[in-house]
């Protein structure tokens, strides 16, 4: 199965003339991509992209440009990581084997937009020793999101185009953490739910692959975890973690039902 594209719309203002301008820095360095003369069709749209998208892909476009990592372009790390971080849609095959593929970033809320952009951070950082925040300073306005009441007209129309680019990682502090107990709690149902994500077979893909998916997703969360403040509660994460990684390999490798997984998995979150 595909995903439906989420590389961020072209966005451009109109201006007299009349002609297109780019609406952002961050546009205008994406069309400077293409080779002058070429004759490109765009169609203009009411939907509007989100800025957290944008700043997805502008962080992997200059990732697989200037890091050391295993993806040739933008979409396929974007895949892969969406993978790892349980970014995923799931269900059976006609023949009722499990299967996954990734998720369309389009389908998270502002909220779970936001923290998977976060979650892609660090597993930038973990993998090439870079942290994205450091970008933020070099990298291209991209822009804000445009205004969502449909009551007013929008002055900057989009135009329907899907290279593989993106913005700059937002560290703008959240709101007031919770209590311990209560992020504790939060936090092995997460790891949980993530990890079972992964368990679910993707068409096509084979059991190395998604047992690296495993593995990436397990350094991930370790870094989460030792470095995440979570005091007297660390040791019970970092079992949890040890605990859910073994079963949901047993289940990549077929010693174990995923049924049975998750109901012993869900049991331990509680």
């Amino acid at each position: 199965m595909k995903t439906k594209s989420d590389a961020p719309a072209f966005r451009f203002i109109v201006e007299p003339g009349p002609k297109l301008v780019p609406a952002s820095a961050y546009d205008a360095e994406r069309l400077d991509t293409f080779k002058v003369g070429r004759v490109l069709r765009f169609t203009p749209v009411e939907e509007s992209d989100r800025k957290d998208i944008r700043r997805w892909w502008a962080i992997l476009n200059r990732v697989v440009k200037d890091a050391n990592t295993p993806w040739r372009t933008a979409a396929q790390a974007s895949e892969a990581i969406k993978l790892a971080l349980g970014i995923v849609e799931y269900g059976k095959t006609i023949h009722n084997n499990y299967m996954q593929w990734p998720k369309s970033l389009k389908e998270l809320d502002d909220e779970e937009l936001a923290q998977a952009v976060r979650d892609m951070g660090v597993i930038i950082h973990r993998m090439t020793g870079v942290d994205p925040l450091d970008w933020s300073r070099e990298a291209p306005d991209v822009g804000d999101d445009e205004p969502r009441d449909n009551t007013q007209q929008s002055s900057e129309p989009s135009a329907v185009l899907a290279p593989d680019e993106g913005g700059v990682l937002d560290d703008t502090p959240t709101d007031a953490a919770p209590t311990l107990s209560s992020r504790h709690l939060e936090t092995k149902a997460e790891i949980v739910a993530k990890f079972l994500a992964l368990a679910v077979p993707k068409e096509g893909t084979t059991v190395v692959h998604s047992r690296e998916s495993l593995e990436m997703a397990k350094d991930m969360w370790k870094q989460e975890i030792t470095s995440g403040d979570y005091g007297a509660a660390e040791s019970e994460l970092l079992k949890l973690l040890v605990t859910t990684v073994k079963t949901v390999d047993d289940v990549i490798r077929g010693r174990k039902p995923f049924d049975d997984a998750k109901t012993y998995l869900e049991g331990l979150a509680r």
